[in-house]
């Protein structure tokens, strides 16, 4: 957990008060965005369909404690568990190139490690989100 306290001190009176909340520590979540339209607002599920030599771009959207923007982390997205470099873009946001010779019913393992720089040793500070990409036709 962890502890937020705030005193107040009346500088005529002297006196004080204070109180505090514990804020429970949990662990942090990460959701994937299918691009529309060049807008990331569609929910993933945790499997999804493409096209044989379609395009598109899935975006991370990744909620920590303590963390106030996508710079204060590390990505590492991986596919079919090969780490895979991003590079050129939001390291938020993985661009998605469906090859044209891949058969129906091809799956693709994607995968994205998030650690929070600051502090990388608790496990409070890791995220890890999965999903599979079906070709469909």
């Amino acid at each position: 957990t962890h502890e937020l306290r705030v005193i107040v001190q009346d500088e005529i009176t002297g006196k004080s008060a204070s109180v505090a909340i514990n804020i429970q520590t949990v662990q942090p979540e990460s959701y994937f965005y299918l691009e529309n339209n060049n807008n990331f607002n569609n929910l993933t599920d945790t499997s999804l369909n493409f096209s044989a030599g379609s395009e598109s771009s899935l975006m991370a959207r990744l909620f920590y404690f303590n963390a106030a923007s996508a710079d204060d982390l590390d990505f590492k997205w991986y596919l079919n568990n090969v780490l895979t470099d991003v590079s050129g873009t939001k390291k938020e946001i993985i661009p998605l190139s469906i090859s044209s010779n891949l058969p129906k019913g091809s799956q693709i393992s994607l995968k994205l490690d998030s650690i929070n720089k600051k502090a990388k040793k608790d496990i409070y500070q890791r995220s890890s989100f999965k999903t599979n990409i079906f070709i469909t036709d």
